[in-house]
Formats: structure tokens, C-alpha cells, sequence
């Protein structure tokens, strides 16, 4: 049974998640997020291994949460947004750099301090001197958490089942390295398919796999949108021809939150590039200030 601090420390880790989770909720990025504490026996155990008290060095990961997402360009996009956005609160990072060289397991891992509404029920709960007041992020595409789980829990925890086990490493090394390239697959399945949808005039399916987002409801396109759309070949060109990044960086940085459905992304895009004055007449003035 875990005792009262572990459990005040889980409502406090749920909370920190929240925030994080709120900004993938109106991006529309899909992901799947979790969020763990170290338990006591954990926590004594990673300080022993670690030599904590004799480095002087802190444990930053009592509160770990991570972020698990479906294509490897959107973890790309939330890295460097979540370091911009919560600027004030970051602190470190583990990212690794990959070589033409040399191929071992990436880490994009970043380091927050918890923020100042939560700091006096976190030190309250964790008065241990060896703990910092931080949190981790990890993120981790759909591909390789599979991977990284065994990783962690077979070889991490347990480097002598290793020793003088090179190819079996490579290999098992090499099982990672086909999935970084799934991660490329998949992204291109769907830029093919999105121009397949363009070239064939579909327009609801040409938004859907071009811009890859959850939408919150399955509604289709309004008939007047679609109209709009399919009486003007290069309004339809311009919004394939959109770079999804940019709609990523626009609405992520929208101050007013809206229903991330179909039609307002297409109200959206029209509102902050194409500006195309029929589709103007089919956005409610509140919509987007």
C-alpha cells in the first residue's frame, strides 16, 4: 500500500500533467500522455546507485511524465514548444545527437522545475534534501516506447546480463533502428496519401491525412465550406500546398481556444493564411480575435 506522501505526490504529478496535456488537447497533436512518482524503495534505490549524497548531485525525477506520440515530426514540434512556452520553468535536457557513425538508442528527455503553484505541497511532501523540485519529460513516438520499456526494464536495471554480449547489444540496438525508420514511413505514407486525395479532388480526406490531427467529433465538412472549396481549384491548392508546421505554430500560440473540428481548421487556415473572402462569410466574428 503506498503511504500518504506517494499518494499526495501522484495528485500533485496528475496536476503538472494536466498543464502539459492541456497544450496537446487544443494543438490537436495525437499522443497518448502518462504520468508516474517513484515510490520510496525507488527513490532509496536510484540515490545508492546514483551516489547522490556523495556527488552532491540531485534526484530530478521523482515526478517522470511522458509523452508517447503517434508521428516523430510532432515530438520535433512539442520539444521546442515546450521549451519556449514553459521557458521560465526549464532547466536542463538529455537529448542525443545522432551520428553517421555510431547508432545507440536517442533520448529527448527535459528537465522543468515544478511550477510555483505546486512547489509548497511538493516540498512538504518530499522534504529530502537529495530530491530536487523537478519533474522529467520524456517523449517517445509510438515506435520506439515499445522498445525503450524493455530497454529500461531488461538491460538498464540489469547491465550485468549484458556483459560481453556486443552483437547481442547491436542487435538489439538494431531492432531500434528499424523502428526510427517506421517513424519516416509513416509520415511519408501519409504525405503521399494527402496528395493522392489531392489529385483525386477529395477534399475532406486531402485535410484529414494532410494535417493529421484528432479532431474532437467526426463531423465532415459543412456543405458551404466544401462548396467554397471545390468552386476554387487554387484555394484548394493553397491549402494543400500549406506547410503543417505553420498551422502547428499558429494555433499552438492562439491566444483564443476554439473546437478543433474540420471546418474551424479550415475557417482557421483561411483566417491566418489563405484569406480567401468567400470563406470569410462562414466564420462566426468570434470564432478567431
Amino acid at each position: 500500500m503506498r503511504d500518504s506522501s506517494n499518494m499526495g505526490l501522484d495528485r500533485l504529478a496528475k496536476n503538472v500533467c494536466e498543464i502539459i496535456e492541456d497544450d496537446l488537447l487544443k494543438i490537436g497533436i495525437f499522443h497518448r500522455i502518462f504520468q508516474r512518482c517513484k515510490t520510496n524503495s525507488s527513490v532509496r534505490k536510484k540515490i545508492n546507485f546514483k551516489k547522490y549524497e556523495s556527488t552532491g548531485k540531485l534526484l530530478q525525477d521523482i515526478i517522470g511524465i511522458r509523452i508517447v506520440f503517434y508521428f516523430s515530426d510532432d515530438l520535433d514540434f512539442f520539444y521546442s514548444f515546450l521549451k519556449n512556452k514553459h521557458e521560465r520553468y526549464y532547466l536542463d535536457e538529455m537529448v542525443d545527437e545522432k551520428t553517421t557513425t555510431e547508432f545507440k538508442p536517442q533520448r529527448t528527455n527535459l528537465v522543468f522545475r515544478i511550477p510555483d503553484e505546486f512547489i509548497s505541497e511538493f516540498r512538504e511532501l518530499i522534504p529530502n534534501k537529495l530530491i530536487d523540485s523537478t519533474f522529467e519529460v520524456q517523449l517517445r513516438t509510438v515506435f520506439s516506447e515499445g522498445w525503450h520499456e524493455i530497454d529500461h526494464d531488461l538491460r538498464y536495471k540489469f547491465p550485468g546480463h549484458w556483459d560481453n554480449q556486443i552483437n547481442m547489444s547491436r542487435t538489439f540496438n538494431g531492432i531500434l533502428a528499424a523502428l526510427e525508420t517506421k517513424d519516416w514511413s509513416i509520415i511519408s505514407l501519409f504525405n503521399q496519401l494527402s496528395y493522392d486525395h489531392y489529385k483525386s479532388q477529395s477534399i475532406d480526406a486531402m485535410i484529414r491525412t494532410k494535417f493529421r490531427l484528432r479532431f474532437s467529433g467526426d463531423e465532415d465538412l459543412r456543405p458551404e465550406i466544401r462548396q467554397v472549396i471545390s468552386q476554387s481549384p487554387q484555394l484548394f491548392k493553397n491549402i494543400f500546398k500549406l506547410e503543417r508546421e505553420d498551422f502547428l505554430n499558429k494555433i499552438a500560440y492562439q491566444a483564443q481556444r476554439f473546437p478543433l473540428t474540420i471546418n474551424n481548421l479550415v475557417l482557421f487556415l483561411n483566417h491566418k493564411f489563405l484569406k480567401d473572402e468567400s470563406l470569410d462569410v462562414h466564420t462566426p466574428k468570434v470564432l478567431f480575435k
